[in-house]
């Protein structure tokens, strides 16, 4: 791509939904570089607007703060009342995903490497201690964490495809449906970028000098 090539300067290239993309943006999507918060943003919302379920995203800012602990800084903002969050949380040069279910008090984790035993306490103990802060009574509610079974990253960059292209079980979830063209594969882990950007650029619009 002839943005892969150029320089960067910060120019809004594409919006999709809420979320803008930039010239540097499209530039993660290549090689072995790590997917920006933006990249992932905009497939987040892709993918939720394309299946039309009630799933709210968290854009992965606000979510990498609430679930690594940094949520006094989120306490003054509005949240809708929703039932389920989609959450894409770095937890240091890497991307997990947390679903949030609220009516089953059940937390969905799911992390590349497979390694999810190593977030479970983290990510729950945060999560209740973001909802006591707001002084919600859900934070004495009994609350489990689960995994689903998934392919497993190889690599030291695909995170955040990974992410992305993990299929969510709609009997455990009430998730989109896993449609197979989501489905990550690890021959096409090469072609990380090209798959991305075919996916997501049908659903932007372009931006005006």
């Amino acid at each position: 791509m002839m943005l892969w090539a150029a320089k960067d300067t910060g120019r809004v290239e594409a919006v999709v939904g809420p979320n803008k993309l930039y010239d540097h943006s499209f530039r993660t999507l290549q090689g072995n570089e790590w997917l920006s918060d933006e990249v992932i943003d905009a497939y987040v919302h892709y993918i939720l607007e394309k299946q039309q379920k009630p799933i709210h995203q968290m854009c992965a800012v606000v979510a990498t703060s609430l679930f690594t602990g940094k949520f006094r800084t989120l306490m003054k903002m509005k949240f809708p009342v929703v039932e389920k969050w989609a959450c894409p949380v770095n937890v240091g040069a890497h991307w997990i995903l947390v679903v949030v279910d609220i009516p089953l008090k059940k937390i969905i984790l799911m992390d590349p490497f497979g390694n999810e035993a190593s977030y479970e306490r983290r990510i729950l103990r945060n999560w209740r201690n973001f909802m006591k802060q707001r002084g919600d009574d859900e934070s004495r509610a009994t609350w489990t964490v689960a995994t689903l079974q998934h392919n497993k990253q190889r690599d030291g960059s695909s995170c955040g495809v990974f992410i992305l292209k993990l299929p969510p079980s709609p009997a455990a979830t009430d998730l989109p449906p896993p449609l197979e063209r989501y489905f990550f594969r690890p021959k096409r882990l090469a072609n990380k970028g090209a798959s991305v950007v075919r996916d997501v650029i049908p659903w932007t619009r372009e931006t005006p000098d």
